[in-house]
């Protein structure tokens, strides 16, 4: 079985189905790989207010590899 999707004529490696804040750490890391990834997501517009309201140190890990660890620890509220 082969592992790609192909949409609208376009083959990725990835697809994934949300935008929230898994599915865009999911893409961004994926990417960093040098992985092609598409997000479907059914929202029109990005959700601006929080979902994920718990972060222990394997989410602050997945976020160093991404890069926004930091900035990330600036916003927290502890």
């Amino acid at each position: 079985m082969e592992n790609n999707k192909k949409l609208h004529g376009e083959t990725v490696d990835v697809v994934i189905s949300g935008l929230g804040p898994t599915g865009a750490t999911l893409a961004h890391l994926l990417g960093k790989r040098g992985l092609s990834v598409i997000v479907l997501e059914r929202e029109p517009t990005f959700y601006g207010n929080a979902r994920a309201v718990y972060t222990d140190d394997e989410c602050m890990r997945i976020m160093q590899s991404a890069g926004v660890a930091d900035e990330l620890a600036a916003d927290m509220q502890i």
